[in-house]
């Protein structure tokens, strides 16, 4: 008796909380001015049948839509809440262990006569033929026989993403928010009309004569030129592009005269770090900073070398980890 009454107890509070959410429904609907009951079992399994039906003329979205509004209409209202691109949508999928996704949708996906997957990536295969989002998909989607997914970005806008520094991966291939998207359309519009002339005057500086540029500041702002090394070659000697600190230098020194840090005259130079590259170069000996030896002599014995690499993915690879 005592499981009978535990039972009928439980079913009193399910039959208690599905009056309040009853009440609370029908509230809210007299609210929104919906007065139409519920749809019955028999019309929700038609529904999809229903939804396929196409309209002759092209829906009239002007007019106010109501529950009893056309379905090419309640579609047309639909897609307008959530524009995107119209040649390619994607659909929800999730394998054997849990993990989902989105994915382009295809339509020759595991046609086992021309998909390779998952041998062949998707965007390696030649049999690739992505299909456009129709009113059908958006149907399909409603009525619930799959999840789709659209592409705001489109075909006519220009994007930006970086990478988010701040992201922290949680595991499990989620890279949700690894990508910070920026909208420059209006940027990119304002700057295609120079494009013609910027390549012609490229055009002209290759045709033209190779200018003798010194190494300078330049080569490494904003990023370091590729053919920074090349520029500082000098033989078997040192170039005096690589004296540390202060790049200006480096220029002053070439517009000078001195190519190489031997040529540099005893007292050009005053910061303390040039000055010791200097005389090292010129006496062909290396210098070591008289603290050092202080300093390792005050270490007792056993001595270790400890020598600690680091790595740092862009997108990172284990839980906790950052850009």
């Amino acid at each position: 008796m005592g499981n009978a009454d535990g039972e009928m107890d439980d079913l009193t509070a399910l039959c208690a909380e599905c009056e309040q959410l009853r009440a609370e429904n029908a509230h809210l609907r007299s609210l929104l001015g919906l007065t139409e009951t519920a749809p019955s079992p028999a019309k929700l399994a038609s529904l999809p049948t229903a939804l396929t039906a196409t309209a002759p003329n092209p829906p009239d979205t002007s007019a106010p839509l109501t529950s009893d509004s056309p379905v090419a209409a309640k579609l047309a209202h639909f897609r307008t809440l959530f524009r995107g691109r119209e040649d390619v949508f994607a659909l929800r999928w999730q394998n054997k262990a849990g993990r989902s996704g989105y994915a382009p949708a295809c339509a020759h996906e595991w046609d086992r006569a021309l998909c390779g997957k998952p041998k062949v990536k998707c965007a390696d295969c030649p049999s690739r033929a992505l299909l456009p989002l129709s009113d059908e998909v958006i149907r399909d989607h409603l009525t619930g026989r799959h999840t789709v997914g659209v592409y705001p970005l489109l075909p006519d806008e220009t994007c930006l993403a970086h990478i988010d520094s701040g992201f922290v991966y949680e595991g499990n291939g989620e890279y949700s928010g690894l990508l910070v998207e920026h909208d420059i359309t209006g940027k990119v519009e304002a700057l295609v009309p120079q494009v013609a002339g910027q390549v012609e005057a490229l055009r002209a500086m290759l045709a033209g004569k190779l200018r003798d540029v010194p190494v300078g500041p330049q080569c490494t702002n904003p990023h370091e030129c590729p053919l920074y090394d090349h520029c500082r070659e000098c033989g078997d000697d040192h170039h005096v592009g690589y004296l540390p600190g202060r790049k200006a230098v480096h220029r002053d020194l070439q517009l000078e005269g001195y190519a190489r840090i031997r040529d540099v005259p005893p007292g050009r130079l005053t910061a303390p770090q040039q000055v010791r590259v200097w005389r090292a170069t010129v006496a062909d000996e290396p210098e070591t900073d008289p603290a050092i030896h202080d300093r390792m002599r005050s270490l007792p014995y056993p001595r270790y070398y400890f020598d600690f690499e680091t790595i740092n993915f862009a997108a990172p690879i284990w839980p906790g980890g950052r850009p």
